[in-house]
């Protein structure tokens, strides 16, 4: 019997670690500044299927066409991360400098960093989710972060947790982090985005 959860384990897990190695080629497909938002969206969605206990070729596909389905939000992509770049820009600068002031802007940056962290995850799960119509998403992002305030803190412990394991083990970070991010995000978030309007790949699904 032991033997058995252990042979399901390793299976789970490496089911897992494919979704990671998906994550990062759909991350590169866009160069990642372009695809930010379609491979997390994308994550989320097989992630879910693979929880529902889907088999491996559903999984893929649920991917791949969530993937596809938020290829148009090239924009929203672009914006976070150029946003991350200035955010990291700044903490580096902030970093060689010393005193009150500097102190001051170094923590409001990380506030600033915690906020677009929040707003880039729950856009996705929003986008995948529930896809609101027009440009809702910010609204409903934004509105979700700060009501769900006790699950926003648990996903930035989370990243915090994540940076450690990149410090510690880029290897390890690579094959583990997506999976987990994505495993959170489906306990932490989903439940509170999902059943307001259909998910951008079904909506993909339906028009086929």
């Amino acid at each position: 019997m032991k033997q058995n959860q252990i042979i399901a384990f390793v299976q789970w897990l490496y089911r897992g670690i494919m979704l990671s190695l998906h994550f990062w080629i759909a991350l590169l497909r866009g160069a990642v500044i372009y695809s930010l938002v379609p491979a997390m969206g994308a994550l989320f969605a097989s992630t879910a299927a693979m929880l529902e206990k889907k088999e491996d070729e559903e999984v893929r596909r649920s991917f791949w066409s969530t993937y596809r389905s938020l290829k148009s939000h090239k924009g929203l992509s672009f914006f976070f991360s150029l946003t991350f770049i200035l955010i990291v820009t700044l903490l580096f600068y902030l970093n060689r400098e010393s005193g009150s002031f500097a102190l001051l802007s170094t923590i409001i940056v990380f506030y600033l960093l915690g906020v677009a962290l929040l707003l880039l995850v729950y856009s996705a799960a929003v986008l995948t989710f529930s896809n609101p119509p027009g440009q809702r998403v910010w609204i409903y992002s934004f509105v979700l972060a700060f009501r769900n305030l006790p699950r926003s803190i648990l996903l930035l412990l989370l990243v915090w947790i994540l940076t450690a394991l990149l410090m510690f083990n880029m290897v390890l970070f690579i094959v583990l982090a997506p999976f987990a991010a994505g495993l959170s995000t489906q306990l932490l978030i989903s439940g509170v985005v999902k059943g307001q309007f259909q998910p951008a790949h079904k909506q993909a699904a339906a028009g086929k």
